[in-house]
């Protein structure tokens, strides 16, 4: 009798251990993806601000609408954090500027928003944990 008590309590600790361990694994996944879609974001507005290399219109405003979608994604992912937040308004204005050919402008604005975006690669990194 006490065996079977024994093997009921083990099966129901493991059933209670599963979804404890599988929310922490989609937990962890999510954090992930947030940092990776931060990380591929400051790249692009990292490579839109080098003023050396002269980039065609078309090759902005494929960067413009990748970070945008990018900004999206984040804002969608970490549920509309202010950092999320502010890093979009300032993508969307750099697209917007990007749109009306004023290159300077889209600089300042991805500049503008790349501490953002290091902030949201932060915090999913420490949420991570």
């Amino acid at each position: 009798m006490l065996r079977k008590s024994i093997h009921g309590a083990l099966i129901l600790l493991l059933l209670c251990a599963l979804p404890a361990s599988a929310q922490r694994r989609d937990r962890v996944r999510k954090a992930e993806r947030i940092r990776s879609d931060a990380s591929h974001l400051a790249a692009v507005l990292d490579d839109l601000q080098y003023q050396r290399v002269r980039f065609t219109d078309n090759v902005w405003r494929t960067s413009a609408n990748e970070a945008l979608a990018l900004a999206n994604r984040l804002y969608d992912e970490t549920g509309g954090r202010a950092d999320a937040r502010n890093a979009r308004a300032h993508i969307r204005q750099m697209r917007t500027a990007v749109l009306r050919g004023n290159l300077a402008a889209a600089r300042n604005h991805a500049q503008q928003a790349l501490p953002y975006v290091h902030a949201l690669s932060d915090w999913a990194y420490n949420r991570r944990r």
